[in-house]
């Protein structure tokens, strides 16, 4: 909706919308965590799914609104009832609805490629960061970027202002005319030097993400293997959750570890074209990164979602991070699984009393 205001009378956003139905086009989306109840609306078991929202009055959202979520029981009918006959345009509308539903996060490099590989090429103001994360991003990317400034002017005086043009250029993905000294450097034509800048910014990006990831690791991992559920719980939750706890703990250690390796690449290259003034290596890499967001930016999504969600439920708990049931916490520990690939074949809280879990576990 904001983009929607900011971007309606752009040629290139009314050329290649997101989708041609008009409603759709406005639409909020969200990544929701299913609660119990919710989970029934799927024919499959699934943790957590994407809502569309159409609000009522677009500059009032508390008016309030419609909503459904992409594939739940009834959807096309739904989808109808909201957004009216499908025609030509709205089979590939339905195939941007498919794809998004499909990415763990909506982050937008991410959303681009997976677009992308489905030949779904929507404007690029669709893939904007947003304003609180540029704003947040700003002096991580000044201290990152200050090493290329120094390389082309020294640390002398406009130092600094130069360092905060270049990252506002970067963040506004600003025309090649603007860039031009570091388009010839990099040897790229106009074409690959914007998709260049994407990747960078999507680099920086992530690089940021993780960066706030780890200092929120310790204190994660601690509570997880720390926290003790109250009350009574039957003999087989407390040794899913024994176990659990030890494979959540291994996981997100190794998805961070995957990360981290996969961050290094791009710091690797630019180490060359700042330390040893070899631009063909960070060329080289801007041209391949796209290929490396798919899996960066599902884990660090997951990552995130981790991460998220456990300090959105023990916010300011202080002690109270464990008062939970047996089954709450499961329930929780199940999420975690599924979104770090460790499904346990549909097990809930409560699938507990038909013996669903026994028997997922036993499977």
């Amino acid at each position: 909706m904001r983009l929607h205001k900011l971007s309606s009378d752009a040629p290139e956003y009314r050329a290649q919308p997101m989708f041609r139905n008009p409603i759709l086009n406005r639409a909020l989306f969200v990544k929701h965590r299913l609660r119990e109840n919710e989970i029934e609306l799927f024919a499959n078991y699934r943790t957590s799914a994407t809502k569309i929202l159409l609000p009522i009055d677009g500059a009032d959202l508390n008016s309030g609104g419609h909503s459904t979520f992409i594939g739940q029981r009834g959807y096309e009918g739904i989808l109808h009832d909201l957004v009216g006959e499908a025609g030509a345009e709205g089979l590939n509308d339905r195939k941007t609805l498919e794809v998004l539903d499909r990415v763990p996060s909506l982050d937008p490099f991410l959303l681009r490629e997976q677009l992308r590989r489905h030949s779904l090429h929507p404007a690029a103001c669709y893939f904007d960061i947003s304003p609180g994360d540029a704003r947040r991003m700003f002096a991580f990317m000044n201290d990152e970027l200050g090493a290329l400034v120094k390389l082309s002017m020294g640390s002398g005086e406009g130092f600094t202002a130069s360092t905060a043009v270049l990252v506002q250029k970067i963040l506004s993905d600003a025309a090649p005319e603007d860039m031009e000294p570091l388009r010839m450097v990099l040897r790229l034509d106009r074409r690959d030097f914007l998709e260049g800048l994407f990747c960078w910014k999507g680099f920086l990006y992530y690089k940021w993400r993780l960066v706030e990831i780890m200092m929120d690791q310790p204190r994660l991992l601690s509570e997880i293997a720390q926290i003790r559920p109250l009350g009574f719980g039957e003999l087989p939750v407390k040794a899913y959750i024994a176990e659990a706890r030890d494979r959540i703990i291994k996981a997100i250690r190794a998805f961070c570890r995957s990360v981290q390796d996969a961050i290094k690449v791009y710091d690797d290259a630019y180490a060359k074209l700042t330390q040893a003034g070899d631009p063909g290596a960070f060329r080289e890499f801007l041209l391949e990164a796209p290929t490396m967001f798919i899996n960066l930016g599902e884990r660090l999504g997951v990552l995130d979602h981790v991460s998220s969600f456990w300090s959105l439920r023990f916010r300011g708990a202080d002690s109270g991070v464990h008062a939970l049931s047996y089954d709450e916490l499961m329930d929780i520990f199940v999420d975690f699984e599924d979104s770090l690939g460790l499904s346990q074949g549909g097990l809930t809280a409560q699938s507990w009393g038909t013996g669903g879990a026994q028997r997922a576990l036993a499977g």
